[in-house]
């Protein structure tokens, strides 16, 4: 579960504008300058004082 929460921490400690590299559709690599909107999860389930998430999401816009 530490994983979950050291990954959420990393989208949101992001900095404003950060440089994204990613595969376009041909899978050439494209550099875009982008920024991250609001990191939202689902709890499904609490069990034994531990909290279960689902369905992260964020979205990256890009400038």
């Amino acid at each position: 579960m530490q994983a979950f929460y050291n990954f959420v921490s990393t989208l949101e400690n992001l900095p404003a504008q950060f440089e994204m590299e990613y595969p376009d559709a041909n899978g050439n690599l494209v550099t875009k300058t982008m920024y991250r909107a609001d990191v939202t999860a689902n709890m499904y389930k609490y069990t034994n004082n531990k909290s279960y998430w689902k369905d992260l999401k964020t979205s990256f816009i890009e400038i």
